[in-house]
C-alpha cells in the first residue's frame, strides 16, 4: 500500500462508503495509510473486507436511510462515496429500475446529509457506463451526455449520470467541494466473486480456476482497458485533494486488450489449460470502450503504477485461498 507525503488527510475526520466492497475498502485503507480518521461503512449485516485499525473504525450503516446519514456524517471533513448496487451485464438488464433507485436514493442522502453539516468535500465514483456507446472512442469527459438516444433502460448508468448532477447542483447551492472521478473497468484484490454480480474479471477468475471451459459473449474482440483497484483509490484521494472542482474525470489503465486475450492472458497466469470459445450469438456489448485519461494526467499527473499482468497476478493469488 502506498503512502503520500502532503500530510493533506492528516488527522482528518473522513467517511468512506462501501467498505464491503472492492473501491471501498482500498479507499479506506490508504486514507488511513495517509494519517485521516476514517470511518468505513458496511450495509448492516455484512462484513467489511479489511480489517480495522487505528486510524480505520469500521461501522454498519443504511445509507438508504436519511437518518442514518445524517448522523453518519456529522463532524466529517469529507466524504467517498463509493458504495452502490451494481453488479454483471445480466443483472443490469435484469435490474434496471431497483439500480436506479438504490444508488441514487444512497447518493441523494449522502448529498443531503453533506449540505445539513457542512461537510467541506465529496468524492463521487462515477463510471465510465456514463458514456453511450455511440461516443466515439477514446471518450473524453465532455461527451457523458451526448448520444444518449436507446439507452433509457440501463437503469445503472443514469444512477450514475443523475448522481452526478446532483453532486452539482448541491456543490453550487452549498460550496461543497466536488470530486467526480469516472474510473474504467477496476479489478483486484476483494474484487467480488460472486457469479450472479461479478464483473469480468473475478468472473474469468472464478471459472479457470474451477477448471470449467469459458465461453465468451460474441467474438471476443471486444477491446477495453483495465485499471488496478489501487491505483484508483490513489488517484480519488488526489482527486479530492487537488482538485474538487466538481468536474469529471475519468481514470483509466493504459493497456488496450480484447476479451478474448484478457481470457487467455489470465488462464496462462492461472496456469490453466483452460477451453475458451465464443459465442456470436450473444450480445457483446460496444466494440471497443476506452476512456480518454489525459485530464487526470493534467491535473494530478496520474499515471497508472501496477500493469495489467501483475495486477491479475495479484488477483488471482488473493483468490486462490478461498479455493
Amino acid at each position: 500500500m502506498t503512502t503520500a507525503a502532503s500530510g493533506f488527510w492528516t488527522g482528518r475526520n473522513v467517511v468512506v462508503t462501501g467498505a464491503g466492497g472492492l473501491i471501498g475498502s482500498w479507499t479506506a485503507e490508504l486514507l488511513a495509510a495517509r494519517g485521516a480518521r476514517v470511518t468505513a461503512t458496511v450495509r448492516p449485516g455484512t462484513a467489511a473486507r479489511l480489517p480495522a485499525g487505528p486510524n480505520l473504525t469500521i461501522v454498519p450503516c443504511d445509507l438508504e436511510c436519511r437518518a442514518s446519514c445524517g448522523a453518519l456524517v456529522e463532524g466529517q471533513y469529507a466524504i467517498f462515496s463509493l458504495a452502490h448496487a451494481d453488479g454483471s451485464a445480466e443483472y443490469k438488464r435484469r435490474h434496471p429500475a431497483s439500480l436506479f433507485r438504490r444508488n441514487l436514493s444512497i447518493s441523494m442522502n449522502l448529498m443531503e446529509a453533506a449540505a445539513e453539516h457542512r461537510v467541506e468535500r465529496v468524492l463521487i465514483a462515477s463510471s465510465a457506463e456514463v458514456y453511450s456507446a455511440a461516443v466515439a472512442e477514446p471518450a473524453s469527459e465532455g461527451d457523458a451526455f451526448r448520444h444518449l438516444d436507446g439507452t433509457l433502460s440501463d437503469g445503472y448508468a443514469w444512477s450514475k449520470r443523475m448522481t452526478e448532477m446532483a453532486a452539482a447542483l448541491y456543490a453550487r447551492e452549498y460550496g461543497i467541494g466536488i470530486g467526480i472521478a469516472r474510473p474504467s473497468n477496476i479489478y483486484g484484490p476483494r474484487d467480488n466473486f460472486d457469479p450472479a454480480r461479478g464483473r469480468v474479471i473475478p468472473m474469468f477468475i472464478r471459472r479457470i480456476l474451477a477448471g470449467e471451459p469459458l465461453t465468451l459473449w460474441g467474438d471476443g474482440r471486444q477491446v477495453r482497458t483495465f485499471l488496478f483497484v489501487e491505483d484508483f483509490a490513489r488517484g480519488a484521494i488526489d482527486l479530492l485533494e487537488q482538485a474538487a472542482t466538481g468536474e469529471p474525470v475519468n481514470f483509466a489503465g493504459a493497456e488496450e486488450i480484447s476479451i478474448l486475450e484478457l481470457a487467455r492472458l489470465i488462464a496462462r497466469l492461472a496456469g490453466r489449460d483452460t477451453v475458451i470459445e465464443c459465442d456470436p450469438s450473444k450480445p457483446a456489448g460496444v466494440a471497443r470502450r476506452v476512456l480518454d485519461a489525459r485530464k487526470a494526467r493534467e491535473l494530478l499527473q496520474f499515471e497508472p503504477r501496477v500493469s495489467l499482468e501483475e495486477g491479475l497476478r495479484r488477483t488471482i493469488d488473493s483468490y486462490l485461498p478461498t479455493l
